[in-house]
């Protein structure tokens, strides 16, 4: 019945082995629909900050709209304190007047007299526009040209002397005849910077900016603010149009800005931290997810192969006492023979069960256990007595050098003794041809230290790292002259640790291992 059962158990770890395939597809499912999520995530930040972007320019635009109609009325009443205008006399010009042989002018009071014509008031609206005719003055401004014509046809004045005119600049005739606005003047760098600054604060962006004032379709810029760079080096870049309701051709104001990307990050702020700890969660929960199947892999692994171990440990021994009976009833002879054998099988068959009932206690520690002095070289010695004569048979050593003088620790005496036992069983194991093995102990502080060393066939750096996982063996375990179910060296790292303990293990391959146990001296709980 009980080699039924071991056949049944072996059987179903070759079904739970198959499955394992499936592993894979679960792990793209799941990185698939991740990566979805994320990538939904990530699109709909960047949908939102280009909304933001866009409602922050959107309000770019206006301010800057209302600051350019602002900055045409501080142009215009500049304008208005440059116009020329022509308004001599209260409107009554000197045309010509009396004078005496020597060309001195005669006035009133000496007999004299005084011509005048009423002359008009006149200020200049449009650059290509020919003014009235008058009857007795022309004016005219042709449009090829910035300078004014004056034609003078005054009726009964013939002497170039008898009238006198004042001189009007050139640059102011020009003025007054042109609609070319001095925008440099008229708006100003000062007034231009404070303005722009003014609305990026209010819209809560940097004022690290660069703006210049230039014609429509121009090249070259009419003023440029201070900056080491023009506004078109920036990536975003508003054009905003200046006069354009002249008749001349308009002017653009054109602001060169840097990504208003602190004010988006700061408007988002609560919606982008929740987006980036919603998709660390799914990177961190994938991750997890993935490291326990992968342990849960491995740990499935580990039970199969104690399964398969098992089931080999029990198979042995059942049918060498069933092989025993069979032949000790057909023959009747050497009783003793085939008693020691069944009585050998059955030692070994209550040692793995004994195994496996370790493997149950490894899963909860035992607080209710009271601790006493143990004498741990005595522990010892009885410990490797097992172990002497299937040493020597193989022409192999081992030694135990008791060095430590205080040697007495609080413990459980039975799994002390397990701990010895299975470290020892351990060396034996995976010894080399003449195994020399040695157990030795000594004080270090108020640790007691005992070391078990031996010259066996060693192991590898990777082996080292899992050697105290439960069912985990190395290829070498696999070997048919090595029997056990990768528990022992588990369950001595659970004892120490109960013991408040440390175990550590050097190893190398073709050198041998040395296993190093720490137990404190004084530990009563």
């Amino acid at each position: 019945q009980l080699y039924g059962f071991m056949t049944y158990i072996k059987r179903l770890s070759l079904v739970m082995s198959l499955r394992k395939g499936q592993y894979n597809y679960l792990y793209v499912l799941i990185a698939f629909v991740l990566v979805g999520l994320i990538g939904i995530q990530l699109y709909w930040i960047n949908k939102t900050i280009a909304v933001e972007k866009n409602a922050i320019k959107r309000s770019l635009n206006s301010d800057f709209e209302k600051l350019a109609r602002q900055a045409e009325e501080y142009a215009s009443c500049y304008i208005l304190r440059a116009k020329t205008y022509i308004n001599k006399g209260e409107g009554i010009y000197l045309v010509k007047q009396k004078v005496d042989s020597n060309g001195n002018y005669i006035g009133p009071e000496q007999g004299g007299f005084i011509d005048t014509v009423n002359l008009f008031n006149f200020h200049i609206v449009n650059g290509d526009t020919i003014l009235e005719n008058y009857p007795s003055l022309e004016l005219r401004r042709f449009a090829s040209s910035l300078d004014a014509t004056f034609n003078f046809a005054i009726e009964g004045v013939r002497d170039p002397a008898s009238y006198a005119f004042d001189k009007l600049t050139s640059e102011n005739l020009k003025q007054a005849f042109d609609n070319t606005i001095d925008i440099e003047n008229a708006i100003g760098r000062n007034y231009l910077d404070a303005q722009i600054k003014e609305v990026l604060r209010r819209n809560e962006l940097d004022t690290n900016y660069s703006a210049g004032v230039k014609k429509q379709g121009a090249g070259a810029f009419l003023i440029l603010t201070d900056s080491l760079r023009q506004p078109y080096s920036y990536r975003d870049v508003l054009e905003v149009p200046l006069f354009a309701n002249e008749v001349t051709e308009p002017y653009l104001l054109v602001i060169g800005l840097p990504q208003p990307f602190a004010k988006v990050i700061r408007s988002l702020s609560v919606m982008l931290i929740s987006s980036v700890v919603i998709i660390l969660i799914l990177i961190l929960s994938y991750a997890y997810f993935v490291r326990t199947i992968i342990n849960q892999r491995k740990l499935s692994e580990m039970k199969n192969a104690f399964i398969n171990n098992m089931t080999h440990e029990f198979r042995t021994p059942i049918t060498n006492i069933g092989l025993a009976i069979e032949n000790w009833r057909d023959t009747g002879k050497n009783p003793d023979f085939y008693y020691n054998i069944i009585e050998e099988e059955n030692r070994h068959m209550e040692k793995n069960v004994n195994q496996i009932l370790e493997l149950a206690t490894m899963k909860h520690k035992d607080n209710g256990v009271a601790y006493e002095p143990v004498d741990m070289h005595e522990l010892t010695r009885k410990a490797i007595e097992s172990f002497n004569m299937q040493v020597k048979s193989v022409n192999g050593q081992l030694v135990f050098e008791p060095g430590a003088h205080t040697h007495h620790i609080y413990g459980n005496e039975r799994e002390m003794y397990n701990m010895v036992l299975n470290v020892v069983d351990n060396a034996v194991k995976y010894r080399s041809a003449n195994p020399e093995i040695h157990i030795r102990t000594y004080d270090e502080g108020t640790w007691l230290v005992m070391e078990v060393s031996d010259n066996g066939i060693g192991m590898t750096a990777e082996t080292q790292e899992h050697i105290f996982e439960r069912f985990y063996r190395s290829n070498t375990g696999d070997r048919h002259d090595v029997k056990g179910f990768g528990l022992g060296l588990s369950y001595v790292k659970y004892i120490v640790d109960c013991h408040g303990g440390t175990i550590l293990v050097k190893s190398k391959p073709g050198y041998g291992s040395t296993f190093t146990i720490r137990l404190p001296k004084n530990n009563k709980t």
